[in-house]
């Protein structure tokens, strides 16, 4: 949830002072602010899977969740 906060507060802080990001900035805002990060977890939970924080902490996992992330948010 905090990267889902922190994505909208930049998101909130880009209109109000009218910047427009160019496209890579926008990119890294929206995989934080689309707020399918949190669901990672909630799945685990809803089908009572016991992953090992381990697993959440490995570079290929963040790297699988993060695309994952930018094909639901585009």
């Amino acid at each position: 949830m905090e990267a889902y906060s922190s994505g909208v507060l930049v998101h909130v802080s880009n209109s109000s002072s009218h910047y427009i990001p160019d496209l890579a900035e926008m990119v890294l805002t929206r995989r934080n602010s689309a707020g399918v990060s949190p669901l990672y977890h909630l799945v685990e939970f809803a089908h009572d899977l016991r992953v090992p924080e381990a697993a959440f902490a490995s570079p290929l996992i963040q790297e699988l969740e993060a695309l994952g992330i930018d094909i639901v948010s585009m």
